[in-house]
């Protein structure tokens, strides 16, 4: 019988040391302070997915204005003034368009970054062009050079001739 006794007093021992270690511990690694900052970026999340604002990335590029997604999950720009829509994309328009878009395993973000870039395939129709372009790519960090192939579609509608849609078909 003191057997039984003495472990449920160890157990209630162990339990209230859990519970005031636990304390300490999440005050000692902020955890507390972790959770409800969480919790305030989740309501601000909230909010803004409450608004309708879909736009991703960079919100106002100076190079092709702000972007956003449709529903089927394609590229959309809002055209900036500075940039004649209406001629046909060539390849330094390419390069401006690609800044700030990501593909699998490289993230575009500056101009310097292509040393060089050659466009390998045009179709077109009325109002979609379709670009196969081949990109040398220098990484700003490693200095590694990085061969790219990229299939690029554009549309033209009343602001002219915009990205639509960028396809990876290889990175090294």
């Amino acid at each position: 019988m003191e057997y039984i006794g003495a472990l449920v007093i160890g157990i209630i021992v162990f339990i209230g040391l859990f519970l005031l270690l636990r304390e300490v511990n999440c005050w000692y690694w902020k955890i507390n302070e972790r959770i409800s900052l969480i919790q305030e970026q989740n309501q601000l999340l909230r909010k803004i997915a409450s608004s309708g604002n879909t736009y991703i990335g960079v919100e106002s590029n100076p190079i092709h204005g702000k972007m956003n997604t449709s529903s089927s999950g394609h590229i959309v720009t809002q055209p900036n003034p500075s940039i004649n829509y209406d001629v046909e994309p060539d390849i330094e328009r390419i390069k401006s368009d690609l800044i700030g878009q990501k593909i699998p395993g490289w993230m575009f973000s500056y101009l310097s970054e292509f040393k060089s870039s050659e466009i390998l395939k045009v179709a077109k129709s009325t109002d979609t062009i379709e670009y196969h372009v081949k990109f040398n790519l220098i990484d700003s960090n490693s200095s590694n050079v990085h061969d790219c192939e990229l299939t690029l579609i554009y549309i033209h509608n009343d602001k002219g001739w915009i990205l639509n849609d960028l396809n990876t078909l290889y990175i090294t």
